[in-house]
């Protein structure tokens, strides 16, 4: 059977992709690449490798992508042997921005998108002017992937608890922001000082959509942003698993206790 990668989209919370290869010539840690729109290549977060590979056995693996950009078209590819290996387009059909923790998929909320984003792209050097010279030199560094203030939206006080979840883990200060429809629409960013602020209605709140119960739900965060690497590490347990399903994947507890090194890993369910 030749090597195939079939990717399908699923809506439940929060949205992923499903990537499954099959019909793999060899067996063991395998990268897989997202690719977006723009050309650019992702790895995709895989269980295996720190995170950076899927793993294959008896020529079949999997990975779930709670990383991909929304509502844009993205393909995956990976090597089989010499051969290049590529799926069909999919697109996930979200046009909330959301903000998500790399590797806790349960970590993840709908936010609404209150500024736009004007990121600032730097190019740290300097400029010298020698004696005897008409011209000046220059010596530049890299032009930096950017940074940006923005501010985002949350309606209800679950959504805001979940956001200062996301933003307060001590495990990384890395978070994943997409944008769908801005310049921006998808980066790894190191958040800074964050200022909530609640948001103060001046209109009734049954005008305005609100629970007339709780018109002091919403709440404005301030965000100023760094664009970073995707942090290294595994996807930690799909949050729409059940017990059936985890009994499918034939997991013995040994089996279970030998993927993890901590409790803490078993309860977060690394399988």
């Amino acid at each position: 059977m030749a090597a195939a990668i079939s990717a399908v989209v699923s809506l439940a919370e929060p949205p992923r992709i499903t990537v499954t290869l099959t019909g793999w010539s060899a067996s063991g840690d395998l990268p897989v690449w997202r690719v977006h729109p723009d050309g650019t290549r992702h790895l995709v977060r895989g269980n295996s490798g720190a995170g950076s590979s899927v793993a294959i056995s008896g020529g079949v693996g999997a990975a779930l992508d709670y990383e991909a950009p929304h509502a844009v078209a993205v393909s995956y590819e990976a090597m089989d042997g010499a051969s290049m290996v590529s799926s069909a387009s999919v697109s996930i059909a979200d046009a909330d921005a959301r903000i998500s923790l790399p590797g806790l998929p349960a970590l993840s909320v709908a936010v609404e998108l209150v500024s736009r984003v004007a990121p600032a792209l730097e190019q740290p050097g300097t400029v010298l002017q020698p004696v005897g010279r008409t011209t000046a030199v220059a010596f530049d560094d890299v032009r930096k992937a950017g940074s940006f203030g923005v501010t985002l939206r949350t309606h209800t006080h679950p959504a805001a608890r979940e956001l200062l979840a996301i933003l307060t883990q001590e495990a990384t200060s890395t978070v994943l922001l997409r944008m769908p429809g801005t310049l921006w629409d998808w980066a790894y960013i190191r958040v800074g000082s964050v200022t909530p602020r609640p948001v103060t209605h001046f209109r009734p709140a049954d005008m305005l959509g609100l629970d007339a119960s709780d018109p002091g739900a919403w709440h404005d965060w301030d965000l100023p942003c760094t664009v970073v690497d995707s942090p290294a590490g595994v996807n930690y347990g799909d949050p729409s698993a059940s017990w059936t399903a985890l009994n499918a994947a034939g997991k013995t507890w040994d089996a279970l206790k030998a993927a993890g090194t901590t409790w803490l890993d078993l309860f977060r369910g690394m399988w």
